[in-house]
């Protein structure tokens, strides 16, 4: 969704900003080794793959993205019409206006108050394409996997 908004705003004749947190553009999709049934017309091509396009297409179109960044402060002024933007990255604070912001919150595994561990596996990841659960037992029985779902 995001990808197609910065898209179109540009086509619009705008200036899209991209502030993203991680170094890469995808979110989780970056994570996932799973085909993406979720996309229209993507289907075929597992979330790595599909979170390489979402960042060859962003480059391609020349918008701008800022990495390693977050929003530290956002104010709108009345009197100038303007949302006046603070980022920070590790190693400097900068500071931006714009006239509209979106916000894309992204997502994340949902966890049910668990950790990842050895035992515990919490996707989207590549750890979790072939785990090893030959032998393993859960409950007293044979299990291939103990799922838990909507905890």
């Amino acid at each position: 969704f995001r990808r197609v908004l910065f898209r179109s705003l540009k086509h619009l004749g705008l200036k899209p900003l991209i502030i993203d947190k991680s170094e890469r553009l995808g979110g989780l999709q970056n994570f996932s080794p799973y085909p993406n049934v979720w996309i229209l017309g993507k289907n075929y091509s597992n979330g790595r793959a599909f979170a390489g396009a979402v960042a060859q297409q962003i480059q391609g179109e020349k918008i701008a993205v800022r990495f390693k960044t977050t929003v530290a402060g956002l104010k709108f002024s009345s009197k100038e019409n303007l949302f006046h933007i603070d980022l920070k990255t590790s190693k400097s604070l900068s500071h931006v206006t714009a006239s509209y912001v979106v916000l894309g919150t992204g997502v994340a595994p949902r966890t049910g108050g668990f950790e990842s561990s050895k035992h515990i596996l919490i996707g989207p990841g590549a750890h979790i394409e072939k785990p090893q659960f030959r032998n393993h037992r859960g409950y007293g029985i044979p299990v291939s996997m103990v799922l838990l779902s909507r905890f």
